[in-house]
């Protein structure tokens, strides 16, 4: 197997991984570069050469995205990862190297492989489906929908130029197969069971967990829900938020006396063994969360919102407390902190880290990535 070629395109670095969403990639190019001889082009910080790797320095233009948003109506998303020494590398790479497959990460990178001529087998991960987003509804507002507009088209285009395209969520794969989209398969978040192990233990005091990158708008706004809309309602109760995660900056503004704010802590653990319950008010935006699967490992209670429920299927008071709007945010956690008892709790919890276990395991994860690419007859 190993005589057949792949070249990886990673909006950034799937090396040296230090959040869950950059292990995803980590899982799918370690398991790979056991069967292929491997390549990777991907954004970083600076322009380097590391063994197999090359890396573009990716540059933020505020006014290039605006000029091409007003010009072109062109995505501001696209136009982040628009580099023509990007481009030049990649060609560089594919006339050297001659790639039997290119691996593509993330819609916005396929705009270097659209127009490309090659006869390398193209794979596309597509991580988060704009076209099932826009047909759900789930954009979240004006904003969001003009700062991805066209990004449903260009899926669609996509979609016919990959031979495979690998979904986070089965609902996604569904959806694409139901719109004639062949040879659609699921490849889910991997989770270091060890790592996340149980250890969850009813803290005395009472404690609201969210944890997220507040770079993506959905976070921000379940951010923006718990700290105006559901702490004040348990404001008797004398209920605290917990904000943990990346790009804390945008969200610096919910700062409150009961909102504790805590920005690329080293390990997160902690956090989710030492808080009363773990909420996900999401109501935009698809793809799968990966901060469930490891607070349902850890074992601290769940309480979500159907997005926040894509790729996992949980069930609802069985495994965790599923809530389809703000006021039933509100009620349920007031009864959770008032009167819920123990045994509801204890067996929750312990049915939501048993499924998690069982269909999210990174050892199981791995085996399908090297299965559907066999089945694919690419490796």
């Amino acid at each position: 197997m190993l005589n057949k070629k792949i070249l990886f395109l990673f909006p950034r670095t799937p090396l040296n991984y230090n959040t869950s969403n950059d292990k995803r990639q980590y899982l799918i190019y370690s398991t790979l570069n056991k069967k292929f001889e491997t390549k990777i082009l991907t954004f970083g910080e600076k322009d380097e050469v590391t063994g197999e790797q090359i890396t573009v320095r990716l540059k933020n233009s505020n006014f290039k995205k605006i000029f091409y948003f007003i010009s072109r109506l062109k995505s501001s998303r696209l136009t982040h990862y628009q580099s023509e020494k990007f481009k030049y590398q990649l060609q560089k790479i594919l006339a050297s190297y001659e790639p039997d497959i290119i691996y593509i990460e993330h819609l916005l990178l396929m705009q270097y492989i659209l127009k490309l001529e090659t006869n390398a087998k193209i794979v596309f991960y597509n991580d988060e489906s704009n076209w099932f987003v826009d047909e759900n509804n789930l954009r979240g507002n004006l904003y969001q929908s003009l700062r991805n507009i066209g990004l449903t088209s260009l899926e669609r285009i996509a979609s016919l130029k990959a031979c495979l395209i690998l979904t986070i969520s089965n609902e996604e794969a569904e959806f694409l197969r139901a719109k004639g989209i062949k040879n659609v398969e699921t490849i889910s978040y991997g989770i270091d069971t060890d790592y996340f192990k149980f250890d969850w233990r009813k803290p005395e005091d009472k404690t609201i967990l969210f944890i997220g990158d507040y770079s993506h708008y959905p976070n921000r706004q379940a951010a923006k829900i718990l700290v105006t809309k559901v702490l004040p309602a348990l404001n008797n109760l004398g209920v605290r938020l917990k904000l943990v995660g990346r790009n804390t900056n945008r969200i610096k503004n919910l700062v409150r006396d009961n909102v504790e704010i805590y920005n690329n802590v080293p390990d997160v653990r902690p956090f989710y063994y030492n808080s009363s319950v773990f909420a996900a008010p999401i109501f935009s935006g698809a793809g799968m969360r990966v901060k469930i699967l490891e607070a349902a490992l850890c074992g601290i209670p769940l309480i979500i919102s159907p997005a926040a429920n894509l790729g996992i299927n949980f069930f609802d008071r069985d495994q965790v407390f599923i809530c389809k709007s703000t006021d039933e945010f509100v009620k349920v956690m007031g009864v959770f902190f008032r009167s819920m008892d123990r045994y509801t709790i204890d067996s929750m919890i312990q049915n939501a880290r048993k499924k998690i276990a069982s269909e999210f395991d990174e050892k199981k994860v791995k085996e399908k990535i090297g299965y559907v690419f066999e089945r694919a007859e690419l490796s």
